[in-house]
């Protein structure tokens, strides 16, 4: 079960992704890249983000993210994704 400060921090970085995708001008934009831990994180900021964002999740929806380790794909996933 997530906890209080575990969501306090969620609903910042949404926040914070929304104001930065919305504080770009139209001529501007461009897609937000957005990298969630779990798929569950993933498909809510989908809903928030829309077309105005591209998500990927690091952990897929059978595995426990509390047990997966950073492997290299994650470490190349995020660069490709951040650049």
């Amino acid at each position: 079960m997530p906890t209080a400060t575990g969501r306090v921090k969620f609903v910042t970085a949404i926040a914070i992704a929304a104001l930065t995708l919305f504080s770009s001008t139209r001529s501007q934009a461009k897609k937000l890249n957005v990298i969630t831990a779990t798929t569950d994180m993933a498909a809510l900021a989908q809903e928030v983000g829309g077309d105005h964002i591209s998500v990927e999740s690091l952990a897929k929806g059978y595995q426990d993210p509390h047990s997966s380790s950073p492997s290299q794909a994650f470490c190349s996933s995020c660069v490709r994704r951040m650049c």
